[in-house]
């Protein structure tokens, strides 16, 4: 038996890259001869010189480099570019619209002749003292909104001490202290052409101006623990303590197709004497129906006739929409955020309704209960203001009138 020699193992093993070498060159070489790639069939062209190949090469791998260029300032482009608004239908069904909220609030939250009327049940002891402390804090109380909290500065720079009134639940006296819903309308409401008790229309709201009435708002104190999340659910609507269905809509067209009614005004003489000469009237706002009132108000004067006209806006966003990052969309879809506000619906009077409370937290440890919900986003409940921490606000009022005036630069801060 003759066994091979080491030269020829050596050699063997010298051969195999060399056959692998030229095997991938034949792949190469077969690719780039039958490629449809222009530019690419020239660098295995045999009738051409390496130099010319070469040249090939490089204007290939240079347009390689060029396109993915070009590719990616479009992407960057469509990422960055505005997301257009377009009609899709213009024979939307004008039934499916939610009508606006309309929120009806007076001058003054106080009704005079009822803190006058306040009983020893309604204050500790000792009565007299206690009653004498509660009407100087709705003298000026009655007028506050949120952002003007300087309003009770003629309070807390006098020589005067509210201990006696320390624990005073201040939501449930500005509940006493304003007008029920029967003494604020002289006739019945009309609604969509039909005669309705005014009273079962509207229902008692909070709002950055204090409690107040709300027509076909989600987010008054009988409806929002009924309305919570209907819309995050995809349904149409929700059903009211009355058994209506909610939000309310309207088909019809004019004055008489949507909201009528007559409000009792406020007398001068019943309202807090506190020398700011506030005129008698009332405070209208007109929201959505999911949002916290709040922002912007109209002022109605006695013996004065007011006609809103509202027009409907359908806006639908496509799932496309989605891929666009929100630091470009510049919003966000409900699912995309944890911080929805107590009332459950992302929107930016929501958005701006928490940010205040947050503010009135950092600064003072407490939130007015009688102007917003007592309840964050997570559900823990805010420890409502006593007497003292109203003072608080007022000396805070700078920083709190600033959120105000601020809160787009908050939100974005917050969002991002």
């Amino acid at each position: 038996m003759r066994l091979p020699s080491r030269a020829n193992n050596k050699r063997e093993t010298v051969d195999v890259p060399r056959k692998k070498k030229r095997l991938w060159c034949q792949i190469v070489e077969e690719f780039c001869s039958h490629t449809t790639i222009h530019g690419l069939n020239h660098v295995a062209e045999k009738l051409f010189t390496p130099f010319e190949r070469t040249v090939w090469c490089w204007l290939f791998l240079l347009a390689v480099v060029g396109a993915s260029f070009c590719g990616n300032q479009v992407w960057d482009y469509y990422k960055t570019g505005s997301t257009a608004t377009f009609v899709e239908s213009t024979r939307y069904q004008y039934s499916n619209v939610p009508f606006p909220a309309v929120i009806l609030c007076d001058k003054s939250r106080v009704h005079w002749p009822k803190a006058l009327a306040l009983t020893k049940h309604d204050l500790p002891e000792p009565f007299n003292v206690t009653k004498q402390k509660a009407l100087v804090l709705l003298k000026r109380l009655g007028y506050v909104t949120f952002g003007d909290f300087d309003f009770l500065n003629q309070i807390r720079f006098s020589n005067m001490t509210f201990e006696e009134i320390a624990e005073l639940n201040i939501t449930e006296l500005m509940l006493k202290v304003m007008r029920p819903c029967n003494e604020m309308f002289s006739e019945l409401c009309i609604w969509r052409s039909l005669e309705y008790n005014c009273c079962r229309l509207f229902e008692l709201q909070k709002s950055e101006l204090g409690f107040c009435y709300s027509f076909n708002s989600d987010t008054s104190e009988i409806s929002k623990s009924l309305s919570y999340g209907w819309a995050a659910d995809g349904k149409e609507y929700w059903v009211d303590a009355w058994g209506d269905k909610r939000p309310r809509r309207t088909a019809q067209l004019g004055s008489w197709g949507g909201l009528r009614f007559t409000v009792n005004v406020l007398p001068q003489s019943e309202m807090p004497p506190d020398g700011n000469n506030t005129t008698p009237g009332i405070a209208l706002m007109v929201t959505d129906p999911k949002a916290f009132p709040m922002d912007s108000y109209v002022e109605i004067g006695s013996g004065q006739f007011g006609l809103v006209s509202v027009v409907g806006d359908a806006l639908a966003t496509e799932a496309r929409v989605r891929s666009v990052l929100p630091q470009h969309r510049k919003c966000l879809f409900y699912q995309e955020t944890d911080s929805t506000s107590p009332t459950g619906y992302y929107l930016e009077a929501n958005c701006k309704t928490l940010c205040f409370q947050k503010y009135s937290i950092k600064y003072c440890n407490c939130s007015p209960e009688f102007m917003f919900f007592n309840n964050d986003d997570k559900g823990n409940k805010f420890p409502d203001c006593n007497v003292e921490g109203l003072l608080c606000l007022s000396r805070v009022n700078g920083k709190l009138d600033g959120c105000t005036h601020h809160t787009d630069a908050i939100l974005k801060v917050e969002v991002n």
